[in-house]
């Protein structure tokens, strides 16, 4: 019964880690649109803004707006634990 109790707790801290890092990069991306009237191109981007700490998304890949867009992508990375 333990076991079982454990692995909950193990899988719940999983999915609010990735949320939480989702979280990070849709506010960062938003908090860059707010002062510059455009979404990010990518990850530097924010970084050199001081908006992220480093170009390192964990689980999460973004893309900036493609051309005629005005929409970024956070997709989780494949095989990881977001997925």
């Amino acid at each position: 019964v333990t076991v079982f109790a454990v692995r909950g707790i193990t899988n719940n801290g999983k999915k609010s880690a990735c949320a939480a890092d989702k979280k990070t990069l849709e506010v960062a991306a938003e908090s860059y649109m707010a002062t510059n009237g455009a979404y990010p191109a990518d990850v530097a981007t924010m970084v050199s803004s001081g908006l992220l700490q480093d170009a390192s998304t964990g689980n999460w890949t973004y893309a900036g707006p493609a051309a005629g867009s005005t929409n970024y992508t956070i997709t989780a990375v494949a095989g990881g634990p977001c997925v």
